[in-house]
């Protein structure tokens, strides 16, 4: 599926099928809202949380690397919308891409225990 064709069409407000536009509205609603967010002790990243402080991105420099939030984000479109590996990857390169505006490396998930810290502490620093 060229998923960055779509992406264009779908962007322009033009239909696109049904199953589509619903992974797309999915990713969207994901990281619409994300802030960055870095920790002093984690100087090769970035963090991107959402509103009530959930880790959805983490941007590594030095692997160059997209960690996705894999509870909740790359599960969904894993097991919900049956989506393989390459195509959960190129779907997050191109809504990323549009939101972080720079090189975000290759997307691989996450789990929960990698990034509970930088939850934690984003909500402690932003009293949530």
């Amino acid at each position: 599926m060229n998923y960055s064709r779509l992406f264009k069409i779908w962007k322009m407000g033009l239909p696109i099928p049904s199953k589509e536009n619903e992974i797309f509205i999915f990713i969207e609603s994901k990281i619409k809202h994300i802030k960055k967010f870095n920790l002093p002790k984690y100087d090769n990243y970035y963090f991107y949380m959402s509103k009530s402080g959930e880790f959805i991105l983490e941007q590594d420099f030095k692997n160059n690397t997209l960690w996705v939030r894999y509870e909740s984000f790359w599960e969904t479109l894993e097991y919900d919308y049956n989506l393989n590996f390459d195509d959960i990857q190129n779907l997050i390169v191109i809504f990323a891409k549009t939101k972080i505006k720079s090189d975000i490396g290759k997307p691989y998930y996450q789990r929960m225990y990698q990034y509970a810290e930088a939850e934690t502490l984003y909500r402690k620093i932003n009293n949530l």
